[in-house]
């Protein structure tokens, strides 16, 4: 413990980054169901309970104190569980016109490498 106090601040951050990383990928930070997100509201809104106590009288559902306490600031700033409308970019860009165009470049991609290999072929048999 004594050295990792030494370590220095940056590397401290790195290393906090990194046990970030671990957590998100082995599924620490879970999301909530919307059945969740209802009953989160429900208990906010009809009996005022904060995030510790709707952790500490709910321990079946296995919720982070952190995670309640967002979800209770955007219903107390919204009144609402959904997700806010996106701003720029639509986040589904999947047209029909968009996937005829990457079939036709996988198409051309596939052309060309067929006819490489025809050609990598033929003057491998021609040197032997």
């Amino acid at each position: 413990m004594r050295d990792f106090l030494q370590i220095s601040r940056v590397d401290r951050q790195k290393f906090h980054f990194i046990v970030q990383g671990f957590l998100y990928l082995f599924n620490y930070y879970k999301m909530f169901t919307e059945k969740h997100r209802i009953i989160i509201k429900y208990l906010r809104i009809k009996y005022g309970d904060g995030a510790k106590k709707i952790v500490k009288d709910h321990p079946e559902f296995d919720w982070k104190v952190d995670g309640v306490r967002h979800l209770i600031e955007k219903i107390d700033a919204t009144g609402s569980i959904a997700r806010k409308e996106g701003s720029g970019c639509p986040r589904n860009v999947r047209t029909e016109e968009n996937i005829q165009a990457v079939e036709g470049c996988i198409l051309r991609l596939l052309f060309v490498v067929c006819l490489l290999s025809c050609f990598y072929l033929y003057y491998f048999f021609i040197i032997i």
